[in-house]
């Protein structure tokens, strides 16, 4: 499955989560997600819209810990462009900006960390 602008493009190319050596810690990162383009339908199909923390390993498992955590069904359009998918997935929808100096702790699995996932 194709989309353009979106970090699902290359799915294939994602590793099977998983396959670690015991004891092996993934080098994380800290993310902020910006939220833009409000007025799009794919906004629709989340249930938050405004700036997220995300700890993870890279841009793509930032976007898309974001768009599991806050998607929410959506009616499946006849036409495809119709139809809304996770704007979190979307360059022109959000903005991913590695923080490089973060109040956040990079320890740690990968997690939503602002807004506090008890918000949901």
């Amino acid at each position: 499955m194709k989309f353009k602008g979106c970090v699902l493009d290359n799915i294939d190319k994602f590793p099977v989560r998983g396959f670690k050596k015991k004891g092996d810690k993934l080098k994380m990162k800290i993310f902020k997600l910006e939220p833009k383009n409000l007025d799009s339908h794919h906004w629709n199909a989340s249930v938050y819209n405004d700036i997220a923390i995300v700890r993870a390993k890279d841009e793509k498992h930032a976007r898309i810990k974001a768009a599991f955590t806050f998607s929410i069904a959506v009616e499946v359009k006849s036409n495809s462009d119709a139809t809304p998918i996770s704007p979190w997935l979307l360059d022109d929808h959000v903005d991913c900006i590695g923080e490089t100096d973060s109040e956040y702790p990079i320890d740690g699995d990968e997690e939503i960390l602002y807004p506090d996932p008890g918000y949901f």
